[in-house]
Order: structure tokens, then sequence, then C-alpha cells
């Protein structure tokens, strides 16, 4: 890791990390949900 990167950048990434994960997830839940309709 490089330790002159700026407080502000890391906590942006970071964020950025969280929101792409919780889509993923959401994206995730709806396809199974879709799916088991489907089938169901």
């Amino acid at each position: 890791m490089n330790d002159n990167v700026p407080p502000s950048i890391a906590a942006r990434i970071l964020v950025r990390g969280v929101i792409i994960g919780f889509l993923i997830a959401c994206a995730a839940r709806l396809g199974w949900a879709a799916g088991g309709w489907i089938i169901g």
C-alpha cells in the first residue's frame, strides 16, 4: 500500500466499494427472487 494516499481519496474508494457491493448484492437477491418466482 502507498502511504502517501490522502484520506479523502481512500474514503472515496472505500465508499465506492461498499456501494458497488451493495448494488451487486441487491441485483443477486432480485435475480434469485425473480428466478424462484418464474420457476415456482
